[in-house]
């Protein structure tokens, strides 16, 4: 499926950046005027349906002597497709229905306490945070070098690295005899 908008997972929320759907449903007010008159009009919630921070803006002057903070919007997907849904025009509608999806291939499994997707018929489960749950490393180096030796077992959604589950599971398998083998060497060595 290709992504028509980047979705971030923060704190365990799923989030779309409020400019970028502007952007692609090609709203013709400006983007403060919209999102303030949506927000208003439908009674979003502030910290529950969207999330605000002040990053600063240089316009679109070549030189500003004086930056000045903007706000960016961060929306939940519900609030995102109800949004798509209100624009009443076909890349509304396109967009609401990728949302639809992406929900539908997403489902709360635990495998270590870690949260799973579903795609298709697979499972993935997040990189880094599966290396980080078995010990291994997660710098980009590494990772890096363990997806060219494997591209098959990746996916990038959200922005990061996925791996299917059977292949973290490999992983957790090698981190338990790595430990073994660990805990035999003591026991050899203070065994003398």
């Amino acid at each position: 499926m290709n992504e028509l908008v980047k979705i971030t997972e923060q704190s365990g929320k799923r989030l779309v950046d409020a400019r970028e759907l502007h952007q692609v449903l090609k709203v013709k007010s400006l983007f403060k005027d919209w999102i303030r008159n949506r927000i208003k009009e439908y009674q979003f919630i502030r910290d529950a349906d969207y999330f605000r921070s002040s990053n600063f803006s240089y316009g679109d002057v070549q030189v500003v002597i004086n930056p000045k903070p903007r706000q960016e919007y961060l929306l939940t997907i519900d609030m995102a497709k109800e949004l798509c849904m209100v624009e009443r025009n076909e890349v509304g509608r396109k967009i609401r229905k990728y949302f639809i999806q992406i929900e539908q291939n997403y489902r709360q499994i635990q495998w270590r306490g870690l949260n799973t997707l579903v795609v298709g018929n697979d499972v993935f489960v997040n990189y880094k945070a599966t290396l980080r749950e078995l010990g291994y490393s997660d710098k980009s180096g590494a990772v890096a070098l363990r997806k060219k030796v494997r591209p098959e077992l990746f996916i990038l959604l959200y922005g990061q690295n996925w791996i299917k589950l059977n292949y973290a599971q490999a992983l957790e398998k090698q981190a338990q005899i790595k430990q073994l083998r660990i805990e035999f060497n003591k026991l050899m060595i203070g065994g003398k």
